[in-house]
């Protein structure tokens, strides 16, 4: 079973993952404080992969079997943006071997996430939590922040921030991750 401090809403989470589409990755530490970010690009539509999804409604435990990354982010985050990337990027590469990456947006108004996802649409699942409840049951303290699950359901890494020189330790985690079988998680 997915453990998490509050079991109930994080067992929801899963199933609202089913309706929204694969790729996805974890974000990786920073030191700074998230700011305004300038969102001068802008793409012309939201990729299939997002959805207009709750995150309470998500079920994780529909993932088992799966290596889950959750990354907290929010459109006023610079390095949350400088983190969509990436996380598309592992996402793409690592689906196939069985990685899910969930974005949970923390934005109080949808408008401000949605404008954000239009100029960077992500190859991964997005929710949405403006009340902030998800994040709670995760004691979320910086955006953005990444919890990666093993196939087994447990929650095996945290990351706190995204630092480009962070990326090369947490990819290589999250293949070891991959490269288990559900069972044979600690």
């Amino acid at each position: 079973m997915i453990r998490s401090t509050r079991a109930p809403r994080w067992l929801l989470i899963g199933s609202m993952l089913c309706l929204v589409a694969a790729p996805g990755t974890a974000a990786p530490k920073v030191e700074s404080t998230c700011v305004k970010a300038d969102h001068s690009t802008r793409a012309s539509d939201h990729p299939s992969s997002v959805l207009p999804a709750e995150a309470t409604d998500l079920d994780l435990e529909a993932l088992r079997g799966n290596v889950v990354l959750v990354d907290f982010w929010a459109s006023w985050c610079a390095p949350c943006l400088d983190s969509f990337p990436w996380l598309s990027d592992l996402q793409n590469e690592f689906q196939d071997q069985g990685l899910v990456v969930i974005g949970v947006n923390e934005d109080r108004r949808r408008s401000e996430a949605d404008a954000f996802l239009e100029r960077h649409p992500p190859s991964f699942r997005v929710v949405f939590d403006p009340d902030g409840a998800f994040a709670q049951e995760f004691e979320l303290k910086q955006m953005p922040s990444s919890f990666i699950f093993g196939r087994g359901g447990h929650r095996r890494i945290e990351h706190s921030g995204f630092r480009r020189s962070d990326v090369a330790g947490l990819r290589k985690e999250i293949q070891e991750l991959l490269a288990e079988k559900a069972t044979g998680e600690s």
